[in-house]
């Protein structure tokens, strides 16, 4: 089940009722590469990184501990805001910037939004490998390497590290 089935009323109920009297296992199945990881490193509103609640004060305790800080209330309390949240706080001015990397605007579940903010905030940011409207709109465009021109690490939905290697380098050398 994955993030899209929350549009739909009452459809998680209804998986979790189907599991019950199945014997089926349920498993979170993101929409985009990343997305596992993105909740263990804490980036959605109401995560730390970790995946705790920001509101949990012992994970926020132990999480400034690690992290050397001088105490818990350096770290957030309060969930942040969303994706939609984001862009009407920039489509407002309420937000002065953006950072967005790898997005297309129609595959937002407003692109109308996503247009506003990127037209009202001050500084636009853009991660991308190739041209789209967001660079289009953007002040500053940063390149990144495509997944073959570099090695690293996915995530994925079941938690799993899985390491990849360069498969095409860009220099001309072997990979």
């Amino acid at each position: 089940v994955g993030e899209r089935a929350a549009d739909v009323r009452g459809l998680y109920d209804a998986v979790g009722a189907l599991a019950n009297r199945s014997g089926a296992r349920v498993a979170w199945v993101p929409r985009r590469a990343g997305e596992r990881g993105a909740v263990d490193a804490g980036l959605l509103p109401g995560l730390l990184p970790g995946g705790a609640a920001v509101t949990d004060d012992a994970a926020r305790r132990r999480l400034a501990s690690s992290w050397g800080l001088d105490g818990p209330d350096l770290l957030p309390g309060d969930p942040g805001r969303d994706l939609a949240g984001i862009l009407r706080a920039a489509a407002d001015g309420e937000l002065a910037g953006l950072v967005i990397g790898g997005v297309e605007i129609t595959d937002l579940p407003d692109p109308v939004l996503a247009r506003a903010a990127l037209r009202e905030a001050d500084v636009v940011v853009a991660l991308e490998q190739r041209h789209t409207e967001v660079t289009e709109r953007a002040h500053v465009v940063l390149p990144v390497a495509p997944v073959v021109n570099k090695s690293g690490t996915f995530r994925n939905w079941e938690g799993r590290d899985r390491r990849f290697a360069t498969t095409i380098d860009p220099s001309g050398g072997s990979a």
